[in-house]
C-alpha cells in the first residue's frame, strides 16, 4: 500500500476560473481507490459523501442535491443487486439447457453444420437515463458488483461534465462507464432493437469486454425525473430487454393524487379519483401506464416493488416478451366506483375469463377459455348511503409487489454481514429501509386499495375506533385485514363494504356519540347508522394472531428534519430577487451536508407503530 498527498487544481465548468479547490490524501492498494479525505479550500463548494461516493457541488449551481433521494438510491441498489443475481441464475439455467441438448444433438448427429450456444456474459449493463451530474451512477458502478457496463445520460452538457468530474474524483473504472449528452427518449429509442444482444457471446469471446453497441439494449433502465415519468415510458419499454428491471419514479403527486384529473389522464390515460387511498391509487396509476405501454410491443410487467415515499412515488417492474400473458392485461385492469358520500368503493375488472361451451376442461391455462368483456356487478348508487358513485381508473387492480423480493430485501438488510457479498456497505437510511420493507412485507398483496379508519369514524362523528379494534373485528368475522406502508390508519381488507360499515355501526352502538357530535349528523351518517347489522358475531376482542409480539421497529418513521420536501428543479438558477433571502436566511444550508451511516438518527426520533 501507498500513501501519497496531492494538490489539485481544477478548472471550474461554472465560471471558467482556475480554483484550488482541495488537497486530496490518497491511499491505494492495486490501483483501486480505497479512502479519500477532502478539505475545501474555496467555500463556493459543498463536499458530499452518500454511500462509495463522494461529489463536489457549487452552492448555487444549476443541478441539485436532495438528501430526501438518498433513500431512493439505498434501495434502488439494494434492488438492482437482488436482480442481478437472479439475472445471472437465469441466464446460466437457460445456456446449460441449451448446452444439455446441444450435446444430445452431438451424439445423435454428426453434422457440423451444429452451432454451440453462445455463453451469457457476466454482468448486467444500466441506463441511468437522467443522471444529472452522476451521483446514482457513480454508486452504482461502486456498490453494485455485477454491473459490467452502465450508460450515464442527460441532457445538459453542464451536467455531463460534472459526472464526468466526478467519476474522475471517485477513480471510477473508465471501461464500465459511457457518459452520453442526449436527449433520453431519443437515446432509449435508438437501443429499442433487440437484434445485437449482447448478454450472450460466442464459446471463442470469452474474453470479448467491448462496449455496447448502439442499439443493444438495456438490462436495467433507470428513470429518475424531476415531476412526471410519462414522456420516458414509451421508449424506456421498448429500450429494456427481455427480462430486464425498470426503476420508475414519478414526482407530480398533485396530479397524480386528482388535483388535476384531466392533466392525470392526458399523461396516463387514467381518470383518477381524489379520495383517501391516493397514494396507493398513484402507484396503481403509474403501474396501468407501464402495463398499457408493454403490451403494444407484446410485453407485459411483473410489479416487484411499489412504494409511496415522501413525496414521489417508486417502482421497480420487470418487463417480460409473452404475446400469451399480453392477453390477460385486461384482467390486470379495472375501473373503480367512489361512493361520493362516504368511503364505500367498488372495484370493476375490466375483462373476464369467459368457458368455451365446448371445452370439458375448466382451466385458465389451457384453450378452454377465450377473454371477454366483464359484466357489471356494480350497485347503481352507494349501497351504505344512497349517493351517486364517480368513476375512476382503469387503475392496476393486481398485486403492486412480489413478497419473494420483498422478503428476500429485508432479509438482506437485517441478517448480512456488512462487507459480504449480499451487503457490501451498509445504507445510511438502512433503518427506514428496514420499517419501509417491513410495513410493505406485513401488506395484503391481492387486494387494491384500503380504507382509512380516521375518515370514515369522521364521516360518521364518532370517536374513532383503535386500529387494533377494527383490525380484531374484521379477523373474527373472518376476513383479512393489513395496514398501507404509506398511511398508518389504513384498513386494506378483503371485507365488502357492508361487512365494514357494520364494524363501525357496532362500534357506535357501544361508543354513541354524545353532546355536540350526536347533533353534528350528516345525512350520510344517519343512512349507514340507520341501517340494520347483518354481519353476525360482531367481536373487538383480540385475537390470537394478533397478540403474537410484534417486529419492534419504525414502520412510519417521522421526517428526519425540518424541510423535508423537494428541491428547485434542475436548471433554475439563483435569481436576483431570491438571491438575498439565500445568502441572508441560508448561509448554512449546505454546512454538514455530508450523507454516512447513521448520519440520520431515527431510532430516537421514530415512534413503534
Amino acid at each position: 500500500n501507498k500513501c501519497f498527498s496531492i494538490n489539485i487544481h481544477i478548472k471550474s465548468f461554472y465560471n471558467n476560473k482556475i480554483l484550488k479547490i482541495f488537497r486530496m490524501n490518497i491511499s491505494t492498494s492495486n490501483n483501486d481507490l480505497i479512502s479519500t479525505s477532502i478539505s475545501m479550500t474555496d467555500d463556493k463548494y459543498v463536499r458530499i459523501e452518500e454511500g462509495s461516493a463522494v461529489m463536489l457541488y457549487d452552492k448555487k449551481e444549476a443541478v441539485f442535491y436532495n438528501k430526501v433521494q438518498v433513500l431512493n438510491r439505498d434501495l434502488s441498489i439494494q434492488t438492482i443487486r437482488l436482480f442481478s443475481n437472479i439475472r445471472e441464475n437465469e441466464k446460466n439455467q437457460v445456456y446449460n439447457k441449451k448446452l444439455n441438448r446441444y450435446e444430445e444433438l452431438l451424439v445423435t448427429n454428426s453434422s457440423n453444420n451444429i452451432k454451440p450456444p453462445r455463453k451469457p456474459i457476466p454482468g448486467i449493463n444500466i441506463l441511468d437515463a437522467l443522471a444529472a451530474t452522476g451521483l446514482r451512477s457513480i454508486r452504482y458502478v461502486k456498490e453494485i458488483e455485477n454491473l459490467r457496463h452502465i450508460t450515464i445520460n442527460d441532457i445538459s452538457n453542464d451536467a455531463t461534465k460534472a459526472a464526468r468530474e466526478n467519476c474522475i474524483t471517485n477513480n471510477v473504472d473508465i471501461n464500465k462507464v459511457k457518459i452520453v449528452t442526449s436527449d433520453a427518449t431519443t437515446l432509449m429509442y435508438n437501443h429499442r432493437s433487440s437484434c445485437n444482444n449482447t448478454n450472450y457471446i460466442e464459446k471463442s469471446d470469452e474474453n470479448d469486454n467491448s462496449e455496447l453497441s448502439d442499439d443493444t439494449q438495456y438490462d436495467v433502465i433507470d428513470i429518475d425525473p424531476y415531476g412526471s415519468a410519462a414522456p420516458f415510458i414509451d421508449s424506456a419499454i421498448q429500450a429494456i430487454s427481455d427480462g430486464g428491471l425498470l426503476c420508475v419514479t414519478c414526482t407530480d403527486m398533485t396530479v397524480l393524487s386528482g388535483n388535476y384529473p384531466e392533466v392525470c389522464y392526458s399523461k396516463y390515460g387514467v381518470m383518477p379519483l381524489k379520495n383517501n387511498f391516493i397514494h396507493e391509487g398513484s402507484l396503481r396509476i403509474l403501474l396501468h401506464a407501464l402495463e398499457s405501454s408493454a403490451t403494444r410491443y407484446k410485453k407485459h410487467i411483473v410489479p416487484w416493488l411499489s412504494m409511496s415515499i415522501d413525496f414521489y412515488i417508486r417502482v421497480f417492474v420487470r418487463v417480460f416478451e409473452s404475446p400469451n400473458e399480453v392477453k390477460k392485461s385486461c384482467l390486470k385492469n379495472g375501473m373503480v366506483y367512489q361512493s361520493v358520500q362516504c368511503e364505500s368503493f367498488y372495484i370493476q375488472p375490466l375483462g373476464s375469463y369467459i368457458p368455451n361451451k365446448k371445452s370439458k376442461n375448466k382451466t385458465e391455462d389451457d384453450k378452454s377459455y377465450h377473454f371477454g368483456s366483464n359484466s357489471m356487478n356494480i350497485p347503481s348508487v352507494c349501497e351504505e348511503t344512497g349517493g351517486k358513485l364517480k368513476v375512476g381508473g382503469p387503475y392496476w387492480i393486481y398485486p403492486i409487489h412480489s413478497q419473494e423480493i420483498v422478503d428476500e430485501l429485508l432479509n438482506r438488510l437485517e441478517n448480512s454481514v456488512v462487507g459480504s457479498k449480499e451487503l457490501p456497505i451498509e445504507p445510511s437510511t438502512s433503518y427506514r429501509l428496514k420499517g419501509l420493507l417491513t410495513a410493505m412485507s406485513e401488506e395484503l398483496k391481492d387486494v387494491p386499495f384500503y380504507y382509512n379508519l380516521s375518515d370514515m369514524a369522521s364521516t360518521l362523528r364518532i370517536p374513532s375506533p383503535t386500529l387494533l379494534e377494527m383490525q380484531s373485528a374484521l379477523i373474527n368475522a373472518g376476513y383479512l385485514v393489513s395496514q398501507f406502508h404509506r398511511d398508518p390508519m389504513a384498513i386494506k381488507t378483503n371485507a365488502p363494504n357492508i361487512v365494514v360499515w357494520d364494524i363501525m355501526r357496532a362500534f357506535c352502538k357501544l361508543h354513541p356519540p354524545q353532546g355536540s357530535l350526536k347533533k353534528k349528523f350528516s345525512e350520510a351518517a344517519k343512512s349507514i347508522l340507520s341501517k340494520e347489522i347483518t354481519t353476525l358475531d360482531i367481536s373487538f376482542e383480540v385475537p390470537e394472531i394478533l397478540r403474537d409480539p410484534k417486529k419492534k421497529i419504525a414502520r412510519y418513521p417521522p421526517n428526519p428534519e425540518f424541510g423535508w420536501g423537494p428541491k428547485r428543479r434542475a436548471g433554475k438558477l439563483i435569481n436576483n430577487e431570491n438571491k438575498e433571502i439565500l445568502d441572508n436566511n441560508n448561509d448554512n444550508i449546505f454546512d454538514d451536508i455530508s450523507i454516512k451511516n447513521n448520519d440520520i438518527p431515527l431510532e430516537k426520533k421514530s415512534k413503534t407503530v
